[in-house]
């Protein structure tokens, strides 16, 4: 969702972030909203026209109808309190569930028309006030129905299977009535889950505290380069870090990590405040840590998270063989923190949209034709929005719905980036687009499943492209990025999650850390991930302050075991042909069905064993070798 970059990775929008789904939280999304657009396209290449721009009329005709939609449910929503409505037998509980669905259903409709006509243009206010109106439903939503699992509970576990067996209409609910079950041991009374909602506002002033601070109150510096002056907040250091002229970058990287320096022992209060939180709420549960009660929200056992980090720590020196390969690249003496995202090989290529879709389409063949057929008519519809103007969202992201199509943004500008992010953000589509063979209830799936097919589609673009390069600069651009891509995915996630996990520990235990304790932890391991021959800067150990992520618990090794899935199915594919085809197929279709381990699991990739990790690493290391014969 964010622009793309190898250490701060795209968030997607999905309908996990917006609807709430029995035992589940709703997350609200900001932004602002703009004014429909009209019908557009470029031409195909086999004569028909590519879409540029989206249709929300498929979610509501004129903004009209939204706002007599939000009133209505304005005046319905209070009815959801518990009143004196009962579950005491399978037909009050069919008939609850199913309201509260449908209502939930009603709401996510209207955050997803506010959250995309914000994304078109966030310059327009009246459609940012539509869209904080629908927040505020989604809060009281959330508040409506708030008793609803404490009382699932009293009704026992027993009970509620004999009424499903009862009644086959609680047959869709079977799986998140099983699973609030499975967290009952960690749920308070009524009086303490109303005390920890109350706490919410305060467990979250952490992260806001950190976002005024970065975005008003620390002056960051500007640093003049060819195309002028930019400011070094974390945008401007993003951008800096990926220009041509080194010495730009060390500069640019200086003037960053000492601002951050100036501020690290607020910085690292506001983190330490954050972890605390953690801590305070896994204790209140009865979890034994912050990751148990972070890993138990979607019944991930912790061997993912422990074996992860144990098979990615032992293959480190093949990191360290890459970076000397990217030295080499870069022609520099001695690699530094501050050349990691520059670019070592370029491609002077550029795709048109037509192209771009022609190209992951070719690319996807692996995956069979009904996949590859049901991406050629999906992309001919009007579900994306598609390229870059003024006001417009930047980076890409997806949301999918249950009752609809999914709709895709993108800012597609012909590059190479572009061209990856329009496979990637397309495999999250066609993933929304199968999901809905299940009903509502199990259509949504965790971050933990969803980066799956988009990093399968990036991996199976580089092989596509790889294998028809035409000049071996062509390849070596390729391979390059496939190693960046095991790069900041595997060893770079790992490094975040190993930090992560540190700091969350010290807080269990009861001393969270202070600013200059974090540097001091970060800073061992930038040294052991990267290595004695790479340059740092008095200040590389601070540079923890600049990942958001640190405020999304425990959500940064996702990235990694995806794309070790990713990469384990796509060997499987080869291997197997169809059978691994449909497991894969199957997943993608199960949605929210059963944990997504399992689901994962089911598909033949085992994430709590060391195989596929050593896969995925096998693989970075055979490209690896091939970049050397080609440096």
């Amino acid at each position: 969702m964010t622009p793309r970059t190898f250490s701060l990775p795209r968030r997607r929008f999905n309908t996990a972030m917006l609807l709430l789904p029995l035992g589940a939280g709703l997350t609200s999304m900001a932004g602002a909203a703009a004014k429909a657009l009209s019908a557009s396209s470029t031409p195909g290449l086999n004569g028909e026209d590519v879409p540029t721009t989206w249709d929300l009329t498929d979610l509501f005709a004129t903004d009209s109808a939204w706002n007599e939609e939000a009133e209505a449910l304005k005046e319905l929503i209070p009815s959801l309190a518990s009143g004196d409505v009962g579950l005491d037998n399978a037909a009050t509980l069919l008939a609850t569930l199913n309201r509260h669905d449908a209502i939930t259903l009603r709401i996510m409709r209207l955050q997803v028309y506010a959250v995309l006509k914000s994304s078109e243009d966030i310059r327009v206010a009246d459609d940012a006030q539509r869209a904080s109106h629908s927040y505020a439903l989604a809060a009281q939503l959330k508040e409506g129905m708030a008793w609803r699992d404490r009382a699932i509970l009293d009704l026992g576990r027993q009970r509620v299977l004999a009424m499903i067996a009862e009644d086959g209409g609680l047959e869709v609910y079977r799986y998140p009535l099983m699973s609030i079950f499975r967290r009952a041991s960690h749920m308070l009374d009524a009086k303490g889950e109303a005390m920890l909602a109350s706490a919410q506002a305060v467990l979250a002033a952490p992260q806001r505290t950190r976002q005024t601070l970065l975005s008003s109150d620390i002056e960051f510096p500007e640093i003049e380069l060819p195309k002028g002056k930019l400011r070094l907040d974390l945008e401007g250091y993003g951008t800096a870090m990926n220009t041509a002229a080194r010495a730009d970058r060390a500069r640019a990287y200086d003037l960053f990590a000492t601002t951050l320096h100036r501020y690290e022992r607020t910085l690292g209060d506001i983190l330490g405040a954050k972890v605390s939180g953690n801590a305070f709420l896994s204790k209140a549960r009865g979890y034994p840590s912050s990751l148990a009660a972070s890993l138990d929200a979607t019944n991930t056992p912790r061997t993912v998270y422990d074996t992860l980090l144990h098979e990615v720590k032992a293959r480190i020196p093949l990191h360290h063989r890459y970076l000397e390969v990217k030295r080499q690249l870069l022609g520099v003496d001695r690699l530094a923190l501050w050349d990691m995202n520059a670019p070592a090989t370029s491609l002077d290529r550029e795709w048109s949209l037509a192209q771009a879709r022609d190209t992951t389409l070719r690319a996807i063949a692996p995956l069979g034709p009904e996949y590859a057929g049901e991406f050629a008519a999906n992309t001919l519809k009007r579900w994306a929005d598609t390229l870059p103007r003024k006001g417009k969202r930047e980076g890409g992201f997806v949301v999918g719905q249950a009752y609809a199509h999914p709709y895709v943004l993108l800012n597609y500008r012909g590059n190479f980036d572009s061209l990856s992010t329009y496979a990637h953000e397309w495999g999250h589509a066609m993933h929304s687009w199968l999901a809905r063979a299940q009903p509502h209830p199990l259509f949504d799936f965790p971050t933990f499943i969803a980066e799956v097919p988009s990093k399968l589609n990036e991996l199976l673009l580089l092989e596509h492209l790889s294998a028809n390069a035409d000049t071996r600069q062509e390849k070596l651009f390729y391979l390059d990025r496939l190693c960046e891509q095991y790069r900041g995915t595997l060893f770079i996630q790992s490094l975040f999650a190993d930090f992560e996990l540190a700091i969350n520990t010290a807080a269990d235990e009861g001393a969270p850390p202070s600013g200059p304790q974090m540097s001091e932890i970060y800073g061992k391991l930038l040294a052991e991930y990267y290595g004695p021959e790479i340059q740092m800067h008095r200040y590389s150990n601070v540079m923890w302050a600049r990942v958001l992520h640190f405020f999304l618990d425990f959500y940064v090794f996702q990235y990694a075991t995806c794309l070790t899935a990713a990469t384990a199915m796509l060997d499987a594919i080869h291997r197997d042909g169809e059978p691994a085809r449909q497991r894969y197929l199957g997943m993608l279709r199960a949605g929210n069905s059963d944990d997504a381990y399992k689901l994962i699991a089911g598909a033949g990739i085992d994430l709590a064993t060391p195989e596929p990790y050593r896969r995925a690493l096998d693989r970075f290391e055979r490209a690896v070798v091939e970049l050397e014969s080609l440096a």
